[in-house]
């Protein structure tokens, strides 16, 4: 199933068994007092892994999510290995994190071979798992509000976070359009302590671009949607150049 869900879905399009299902932007908080296990089963304290050296891309999943979160994963590592002047444990560190207290530390070995993808170690790129608690709580704390719709299946936003040395949030990266490009300055802005603290107004337009299929099960893009979207944007330009440079009759 593919659930691109972030925040904001107009009541009318979102389907009413997800309606609990949101992304708030907690930019500026820190992460402290919640507890994992990583790859190796060594329990850790979340703010350990902030070192105030290098930023953490924060990527939030459940590793038995074979469609969405297996391409988060994947279209993130990619990205990362592409910017060729950023390198993993000197210009930033990973850290996934389940937010499905089913996932095991075996769940988490296996998925830490995306680590080979940006040549990352085990101290540079972690993949986390947790009990019910502590997720919850990290979830709160990043802004994320998921909910499972069957035995097997969790709703959820779709974001990777960048935090910054000092591990505050510092930007959100919606859904999976982010390019290279925007992933470095995220990075960046991260290195030097910048928060940012946009609007909703791309989350919105982000949402709008998908529509639910209750016989398939499933989101999917709806360029008739995104075309009258367009449309209406390229006519209130239009409007506005014709209003602000009307010729002035003589």
């Amino acid at each position: 199933m593919l659930l691109i869900i972030i925040s904001n879905f107009p009541s009318d399009i979102k389907p009413q068994e997800i309606n609990d299902v949101d992304l708030s932007p907690k930019y500026g908080a820190t992460i402290k007092n919640v507890y994992f296990y990583d790859q190796n089963g060594k329990k850790i304290e979340f703010s350990s892994l902030i070192d105030y050296k290098v930023p953490i891309v924060l990527i939030p999943v459940y590793y038995t999510c074979d469609v969405v979160c297996s391409t988060t994963l994947l279209y993130t590592f990619e990205q990362l290995k592409n910017l060729n002047d950023l390198k993993i444990g000197k210009d930033y560190k990973i850290v996934a994190f389940s937010f499905d207290y089913k996932n095991t530390i075996e769940d988490a070995k296996i998925k830490s071979n995306y680590c080979k993808v940006v040549n990352g170690n085990d101290e540079n790129c972690k993949f986390l798992v947790s009990d019910s608690l502590n997720i919850n709580k990290m979830l709160n704390l990043i802004g994320f509000k998921v909910k499972k719709i069957s035995k097997n299946e969790i709703a959820h936003p779709v974001s990777v976070i960048i935090l910054t040395p000092s591990g505050k949030i510092s930007s959100y990266l919606y859904g999976l359009s982010f390019l290279g490009k925007d992933l470095r300055l995220a990075i960046w802005n991260a290195q030097i302590e910048k928060i940012e603290n946009l609007t909703d107004l791309a989350k919105s337009a982000l949402l709008f671009c998908f529509h639910y299929d209750p016989k398939g099960g499933q989101y999917a893009f709806n360029f008739t949607k995104v075309a009258g979207i367009i449309g209406i944007l390229m006519l209130m330009i239009v409007f506005f150049i014709v209003k602000i440079y009307k010729p002035k009759l003589i």
